[in-house]
């Protein structure tokens, strides 16, 4: 990971007791995991674009096919934007 958005850094400040501005680190992790916010989100009653979790299982061929897609936009799910 790149130990910074990950929440990574702010566990480790956590861990040793020092004091940081800005979200705690389970915060950041949630957050960061596109899937499990959008899935936070929902939860809450916000409405989130139309969006499907590609798995190991999955190639992205067999999902655009699945899908019917004419375009699509690819992300990793925990990692940058």
């Amino acid at each position: 990971t790149g130990y910074g958005e990950d929440g990574g850094l702010q566990a480790f400040l956590e861990k040793h007791q020092i004091p940081f501005a800005g979200s705690p680190s389970q915060v950041c992790r949630q957050i960061f995991d596109k899937y499990t916010c959008r899935k936070y989100l929902e939860d809450k009653g916000f409405t989130t674009l139309h969006y499907d979790f590609i798995t190991n299982e999955d190639t992205i061929e067999s999902f655009w096919q699945r899908e019917n897609l004419s375009s699509v936009v690819l992300k990793p799910t925990c990692s940058g934007s």
